[in-house]
C-alpha cells in the first residue's frame, strides 16, 4: 500500500497463487492382463493473480488484475475498469469486472469457505465489458450494483446484439 504525501492518491500491489497437485496411487486393480494403470501426478498453477489498484484525486479508482495460469503463453485480462466514487452511496465504474449477479461469483477465492465454487455457480454469468453504478446506505447496511454488460464475456470482442442487464440489493442489518 503506497499513499502521496498530499494523500491525492493511494493504491496498492498484490496477487495470489493457486496450485493444484494431483497425485494417483499407481496400483493394479484388475486391468486387463494385470497391467497397472500408470495415470501420471500432476501438477499445475491454476490461478497466478497480479494486481493493482487505487485512487487518485480521492474520488477517481482504478483496478487492473491479471491472470498467469500453467499453459497460458500470455496473461488474461480478469478485471480492468475505471470508477467514480463522489460519494459512498452512488458511485459508477466503466471497463471489464464482475457482473453483479451471484454473491458467491462476486465473492474472491480469497474469502470462499471451499477450494472450489458450487456447481449452481457455472450457470452465473462472470466477468463482462460495461458500465455500473454501484453504493451503499448507512455504512454499508444496504448496497446496491446495477450494470449493462456487452453479453459476450471476459476480454471479447462485441459481436452480437445480445446485452446483459445484472442488479443485486444486499442488506446487511447486522454490519454495523
Amino acid at each position: 500500500m503506497f499513499t502521496a504525501a498530499d494523500g491525492n492518491r493511494e493504491g496498492y500491489r498484490g496477487g495470489r497463487l493457486l496450485i493444484h497437485v494431483r497425485g494417483r496411487d499407481n496400483r493394479n486393480d484388475g486391468a486387463a492382463g494385470g497391467a497397472a494403470e500408470s495415470a501420471p501426478d500432476t501438477f499445475f498453477v491454476r490461478q497466478a493473480r497480479l494486481e493493482s489498484g487505487g485512487t487518485f484525486y480521492k474520488v477517481f479508482e482504478y483496478k487492473v488484475q491479471g491472470d498467469f495460469p500453467t499453459g497460458g503463453a500470455t496473461g488474461t485480462l480478469q478485471d480492468g475498469y475505471l470508477g467514480r466514487k463522489g460519494s459512498p452511496e452512488l458511485g459508477i465504474r466503466v471497463g471489464q469486472m464482475k457482473e453483479p449477479f451471484s454473491q458467491e461469483e462476486t465473492t474472491s477465492t480469497r474469502f470462499i469457505d471451499f477450494v472450489e465454487r458450487s456447481i449452481i455457480n457455472r450457470f452465473a454469468p462472470g466477468r463482462d465489458t460495461g458500465i455500473a453504478l454501484l453504493g451503499a446506505f448507512e455504512g454499508g447496511i444496504a448496497e446496491y450494483e446495477f450494470g449493462a454488460y456487452n453479453g459476450s464475456g471476459r476480454t471479447a470482442v462485441d459481436a452480437n446484439d445480445e446485452k446483459d442487464v445484472a442488479g443485486r440489493i444486499r442488506f446487511t442489518p447486522w454490519k454495523a
